[in-house]
């Protein structure tokens, strides 16, 4: 009889460890149950829960694949050490990809960090999330310590560029909706909610201290962003309200352009709709390279701005002999601006050529657009230029028409030694005419005959007593 009571004791202890050989089994074992569907996610309740799932994405992303996780409780990381996050690249051939669905269930995640203000963590892709592939986050807020980290890693004699978001990293197709940021984050290419983005940002918000810091790497480039560093997806229906800096650290040569924006640093494809920037963007460069600072996007190489606003005060500095470029709503575009309006005060420093538009220093179709500027000022040791709303590309008329500005918001600038800034108003075709209507009125004409762009509806405008000075805010 007790030979048969060992025997079974010995066998439910052995149930009870259910110790595999499989580490990524053992892992899942630790995780609440669920069956990873829509339907029926796997769900977190507590921190190890979450270390205990991105432990097992981490090990072996694709045995999670297309599944389902939401999130069931406020997560409070104030004891916890530097967080790893969900998703990472090993090398360049083996991305463990989160590639799931995940639901923050308007929960919160706080006090979380990477690294601190004055130690950089060794990390590729910092965020909640690292490397995102086609997947969906959503209905997740995010207040972070701080996320600080080296601008890149070296994997098998390549150099890797770091990104840093407050949500994701690097969003490698997919979506992020409905989410929010908050904190300081500072990386190579940074983003209030993520770095790098070739997927969709949608109805998200962000009041993260954003800080490009440009040091020596693959890209040679710094990008900071209020919702997203480096863009070549889609962002609607966006809000930053954080101060957005991008900065070279180090005097040297091989260190090139800096991007600073009030919703995204650079936008190479894809579209920036219906978003706004209230913060104050800065992009200083102290290396002999270029400064691009927008209220919107610091850079547009191609892609379309529509329907946005910029409140936030916007400086472009070049300190040595190359150029700067500040506008109210682009530093410097190539390609498509439409519908959007700045009050902001905008200026360009720089000791060779100085640009500063209050809707763009530079553009190809520019339509629709009011300069509702504080002051336009240009300070430089050599040429000084000034445009109420663009210094258009090519002059083709069909293509650029429409634009508006008040008379006052030309501030000629200033100069330590010599004043070349334009001042002819006259060309329409340049820099646009006076108010032929209240601001509202004229955005909503716009949009009562251009609908959507991308199939992303355009928003309404609407003026509310007491809110933003009177001036036009979504509907």
């Amino acid at each position: 009889m007790k030979k048969t009571l060992y025997i079974l004791m010995f066998i439910s202890l052995g149930f009870i460890s259910c110790k595999t050989d499989d580490p990524v089994d053992d892992i899942k074992q630790k995780l609440p149950k669920g069956t990873g569907t829509i339907q029926d996610p796997y769900l977190i309740y507590t921190v190890q829960d979450l270390k205990n799932y991105r432990d097992s994405i981490n090990l072996a992303n694709k045995r999670w694949n297309n599944k389902s996780f939401k999130l069931v409780n406020d997560l409070d990381f104030i004891n916890e050490t530097d967080w790893m996050p969900i998703g990472i690249p090993t090398d360049f051939n083996n991305m463990n990809a989160f590639a799931g669905n995940f639901d923050g269930n308007n929960k919160k995640i706080g006090n979380i960090k990477i690294g601190n203000e004055t130690t950089p963590f060794p990390m590729t892709y910092a965020g909640v999330f690292g490397y995102v592939k086609d997947a969906t986050i959503q209905n997740l807020t995010v207040d972070w310590k701080c996320i600080n980290t080296t601008t890149y890693k070296e994997y098998v004699g390549y150099l890797m560029p770091g990104a840093n978001g407050g949500i994701v990293a690097y969003l490698d197709g997919g979506t992020i909706k409905n989410c929010s940021s908050s904190g300081k984050i500072t990386g190579k290419i940074a983003g209030g909610i993520a770095g790098y983005s070739k997927g969709e940002i949608v109805n998200c918000t962000s009041g993260v201290k954003v800080n490009s810091v440009n040091m020596i790497s693959f890209s040679n480039s710094g990008f900071a962003g209020g919702i997203v560093g480096l863009n070549e997806g889609n962002v609607s229906n966006c809000t930053s309200t954080g101060d957005i800096m991008a900065s070279a650290q180090e005097d040297d040569a091989w260190l090139q352009e800096i991007f600073a924006g009030g919703i995204a640093g650079y936008l190479s494809d894809g579209v920036i709709v219906n978003s706004s920037s209230e913060g104050k963007v800065t992009s200083d460069n102290i290396n002999n390279s270029s400064s691009y600072a927008g209220g919107i996007l610091g850079y547009q190489s191609s892609g379309v701005v529509c329907n946005c606003f910029s409140k936030g005060d916007i400086l472009a500095k070049s300190n040595k002999w190359r150029y700067s470029y500040s506008g109210g709503v682009v530093g410097y575009g190539l390609d498509t601006i439409q519908n959007c309006y700045s009050i902001s005060n905008v200026k360009s420093v720089s000791n060779s050529t100085a640009y500063t538009g209050g809707i763009s220093t530079y553009g190809k179709i520019i339509t629709n657009n009011l300069a509702l500027n504080k002051s336009l000022i240009s300070v430089s040791n050599s040429t000084c230029n000034i445009y109420r709303i663009s210094l258009v590309m090519y002059r083709n008329q069909l293509q650029v028409k429409e634009n508006y500005a008040r008379v006052e918001a030309a501030n000629y600038g200033t100069s330590e030694t010599s004043l070349s800034a334009q001042t002819d108003f006259t060309d329409k075709l340049i820099h646009g005419g006076e108010l032929t209507d209240t601001p509202v009125n004229l955005l909503n004409n716009f949009i009562a005959s251009n609908k959507s762009v991308n199939r992303i509806t355009l928003r309404k405008w609407v003026v509310k007593p007491g809110v933003n000075n009177g001036l036009p805010i979504f509907e």
